[in-house]
């Protein structure tokens, strides 16, 4: 066996499916449930389930991957099969390493989220309720799913570009070997066949199998995002609004109302009223003297 099948045959590594503690969420999604915070922990546990749902779909996504690398395996090295192997085992190494960087980010957003969260029930056994006044807003939760958004956006653009390129390689194999037949063909007055079409059960329908489920992933996964920054955004001018209404409410309260000031007017008469006989007697003393 060459070196080149040795390297064919190795199986993608699979990476740990357990998941990184966040023990700085799991305590500020307790003190939100208790004190019946429920729109800031439903966002925190929102954004939790966007990541888990991507790091489930590596675990599928790298299964299927590892079987058509296995298939690869199995062609027989000639010379006219030896760069297609080459290329779409390329590709594989390719697509594995994307996952493995995707993963990585996922890690490093969790390990960001983990440390804002823990600074935040500090603060919060600190300074108490106000320092929960925009929990979102200081775990920078929108930020992180735009962030994943774009990221998942490139993938499927890398996806559908590796399944062109399969379909590529796929025609130009067909094209190959009919022109073969055709030579053959032509030298004993037979008429010429056409390309054939590229068959959804075959080979290379399989060689674009986790590429596509990949893309399919990543395009369903952008949509739940594009909802849930909206959703972000509605609560934020919610929030702008409520703050707003409750200044100008402020405002308001500090100025007195029309019955304050008949109160605080009738308050200085009854006061004059009651000094005018001091100052009287007062005088009328005086004169006696």
């Amino acid at each position: 066996m060459t070196a080149e099948m040795n390297q064919d045959n190795v199986k993608i590594e699979m990476p740990e499916q357990e998941q990184m503690e966040m023990p700085g969420v799991e305590e500020l999604l307790k003190i939100l449930i208790d004190l019946n915070m429920s729109q800031s922990q439903q966002s925190v546990s929102l954004l939790m389930n966007y990541m888990n749902d991507v790091e489930e779909n590596f675990f599928s996504v790298l299964q299927e991957l590892d079987a058509v690398k296995e298939q690869l395996a199995n062609i027989q090295n000639t010379p006219q099969t030896k760069e297609t192997r080459h290329t779409l085992s390329e590709m594989a190494g390719q697509m594995g390493a994307r996952l493995t960087s995707l993963q990585e980010q996922m890690n490093g957003y969790r390990q960001a989220l983990n440390e804002k969260a823990t600074q935040l029930v500090q603060n919060f056994k600190e300074r108490g309720f106000e320092a929960l006044n925009n929990v979102c807003g200081f775990l920078g939760i929108k930020d992180i799913m735009a962030q994943m958004k774009e990221s998942l956006l490139i993938h499927a653009e890398h996806m559908q570009a590796s399944m062109d390129k399969i379909d590529k390689v796929s025609q130009e194999l067909r094209e190959a070997s009919t022109h073969a037949k055709n030579v053959g063909r032509a030298m004993t007055g037979k008429e010429a066949l056409e390309v054939p079409e590229g068959k959804e059960s075959g080979f290379f329908h399989q060689m674009k199998r986790p590429y596509q489920s990949m893309k399919n992933f990543c395009e369903k996964q952008t949509e739940k995002l594009e909802k849930g920054i909206a959703h972000m955004e509605h609560m934020e001018q919610t929030a702008d609004r409520s703050t707003q209404k409750r200044i100008e409410q402020k405002s308001e309260d500090k100025k007195p109302s029309i019955m304050e000031k008949l109160q605080d007017l009738k308050g200085k008469q009854e006061s004059q009223a009651k000094a005018t006989p001091m100052a009287e007697k007062v005088k009328t003393q005086e004169n006696a003297l």
